[in-house]
């Protein structure tokens, strides 16, 4: 499946994945984003 775009040092390139990888990329998407909710006011 294509997730879209992808840039690294000035370049960029279609970035593909199947399935079980974008589960996983979800995954720890979400991991780090309650990770974030969690962490102490600055």
């Amino acid at each position: 499946m294509w997730l879209g775009p992808v840039q690294t040092q000035g370049q960029q390139a279609e970035l593909y994945a199947c399935e079980a990888c974008i589960q996983t990329l979800n995954a720890l998407v979400w991991e780090a984003l309650r990770q974030r909710d969690r962490a102490p006011a600055r």
